[in-house]
C-alpha cells in the first residue's frame, strides 16, 4: 500500500458499545501506509507457515507470525483493515506504557526472546517492555479460559433381559458459576441434579462411534425435569450401554459401561 486510502467501516453488530451525547457512527477511516518494524518470530519458520492450514487465511501481504507496527494506533489499525485483516481480529488489547500480549499457549522460544526484549528496557519508566498474559496458565486471568467440564454418576445393570439405567449424580461448574451471580436462583435450583440437566440419550448398544438412541428423555415442559431412572430392553450378549446427558448449556457427558 502506497497511497492513503479510504476505508468504509460497517454498523457494529453482536457486541457491546459505548454511547454518548453527541458521537457519530463511523462510517470509513483513512488508511495510510504503515511501517511494519519488526516480525514476532522466535522459532524462526515463518517463512514455512503459509502451507499450515491453521494460516490459510492469513493475508499474503505480510509474513505469518506476529507484527509490529510503528505508527498512531487508529491509523495502523485502518491499514491493517485495507490489507486483508478484516474480520480475522478477535481481541484488541491496549495497556499503555506496555506492550501486552495475550495469547492461548506459547512457544517455549518465546520467554526467551521476551526476556532479552525486556532486560534492554529496565527501570520504572521504560516504555515498551512486553507483558505476557497466556490465558491458561497466568495466575491472575488464567480462570478466563479455564474450563471445568460437567460429571456425572451413572449405574448400569443388566438384569433379566434388561438394562437399568440410573444416573446418581450430575454437576456442571460451568451451570453453578452462573447461578452464583444470583444467589436466590443458586439455592432454589441446586438441591436437585436434574434442574441443571435438558435430556438424557442412551444407546443400548454403543459402538464408540455413532450414538443411536434407544431411549430419549427430554422433558416437554420448561419446568418438568428428567426422570433419572430408566429401564430397556438389553440386546442379546454382551454390550456396551452410551449414556449422554446434555446440560441446560449444550455441554454433553458421554458415559459408557461393558454389561
Amino acid at each position: 500500500m502506497k497511497k492513503s486510502e479510504e476505508i468504509e467501516v460497517a454498523a457494529a453488530r453482536g457486541r457491546p458499545m459505548l454511547h454518548w451525547v453527541g458521537k457519530r457512527p463511523l462510517g470509513r477511516v483513512t488508511a495510510f501506509p504503515a511501517q511494519q518494524i519488526e516480525t514476532f518470530d522466535p522459532s524462526s519458520d515463518a517463512a514455512t507457515r503459509a502451507a499450515d492450514e491453521n494460516w490459510a487465511d492469513w493475508p499474503s501481504s505480510y509474513p505469518s507470525g506476529g507484527l509490529l507496527f510503528h505508527g498512531d494506533n487508529k491509523e495502523v489499525l485502518a491499514h491493517l483493515l485495507a490489507n486483508g485483516f478484516r474480520g480475522k481480529v478477535k481481541l484488541i488489547y491496549i495497556d499503555p506504557p506496555f506492550i501486552l500480549i495475550v495469547c492461548l499457549g506459547k512457544e517455549q522460544a518465546a520467554d526467551v526472546w521476551l526476556e532479552d526484549w525486556n532486560r534492554h528496557r529496565k527501570g520504572k519508566g521504560s516504555i515498551n517492555r512486553i507483558r505476557e498474559i497466556e490465558l491458561r496458565t497466568d495466575p491472575r486471568y488464567g480462570k478466563f479460559i479455564v474450563h471445568s467440564p460437567a460429571e456425572a454418576r451413572v449405574e448400569i445393570v443388566r438384569e433379566n433381559g434388561s438394562l437399568r439405567v440410573e444416573i446418581k449424580g450430575f454437576i456442571s461448574p460451568t451451570i453453578l458459576e452462573r447461578l452464583e451471580m444470583d444467589l436466590p436462583l443458586f439455592r432454589a435450583k441446586v438441591p436437585d441434579w436434574r434442574s441443571m440437566v435438558d435430556c438424557v440419550l442412551i444407546d443400548p448398544a454403543y459402538d464408540g462411534e455413532v450414538f443411536r438412541v434407544g431411549l430419549s428423555d427430554v422433558p416437554e415442559r420448561k419446568d418438568a425435569l428428567v426422570e433419572g431412572s430408566y429401564e430397556l430392553s438389553a440386546p442379546e450378549g454382551e454390550t456396551t450401554v452410551g449414556v449422554k446427558i446434555i446440560d441446560m448449556l449444550g455441554e454433553e457427558v458421554l458415559l459408557q459401561q461393558r454389561v
